[in-house]
């Protein structure tokens, strides 16, 4: 049977309230995505798998690189998706469509992310310099290192918030480059 695409891929582009339940109904419905064409989609994540691993291990520019294309292979994997949804069967080649369609607003999107998570560790490196300043972290050995951390953990509270906006951002933004057309910072904006 065909699915209905709104279970599988919400491609709305304002944010709305949903049922807490719709979210267990999108995990039902992409595994019966996933049981129609079981092996196209393990070739699909685990191709998807192997050159994230794979451009995560190169010397140097690795991070880098995973960084700035993992919003391009999620665009395909996006586009993967919803040409199921439509009745057409995933292929391979799918998961590299975003090197063809949107790329240059995925590849933002990566570069909007990585300077999102750049700023935020600059910010965590200045609130701990001035900590250490302040003389609440000290590089003494003979200062229980938990007690240093209890000195900071608001502040590390506050990173960790911090990264999580930056993350949120992120995550929905490949989907709604790739699917819906949007520039990059509006679909972080978004997402």
């Amino acid at each position: 049977t065909m699915l209905d695409q709104d279970n599988v891929i919400d491609v709305s582009v304002e944010p709305r309230q949903i049922p807490p339940m719709q979210g267990w109904q999108w995990i039902v419905s992409a595994f019966q995505l996933f049981k129609q064409s079981p092996t196209a989609w393990l070739g699909i994540t685990g191709v998807f798998i192997l050159a994230m691993i794979g451009m995560s291990l190169l010397p140097i520019l690795g991070g880098l690189l995973s960084t700035l294309l993992g919003p391009v292979f999620l665009g395909g994997l996006m586009f993967a998706a919803q040409k199921q949804a439509r009745g057409e069967t995933p292929l391979l080649i799918d998961l590299f469509a975003g090197f063809q369609q949107r790329f240059a607003e995925l590849l933002k999107v990566g570069v909007l992310y990585m300077f999102g998570t750049m700023l935020v560790v600059l910010v965590m490196a200045a609130i701990l310099a001035g900590a250490a300043y302040l003389g609440l972290l000290t590089i003494d050995k003979s200062v229980d290192t938990f007690a240093q951390m209890g000195a900071i953990w608001p502040m590390m509270i506050l990173i960790l918030a911090a990264f999580s906006v930056v993350y949120s951002a992120y995550f929905y933004a490949p989907t709604l480059v790739m699917l819906q057309g949007l520039k990059a910072g509006e679909a972080m904006k978004l997402s």
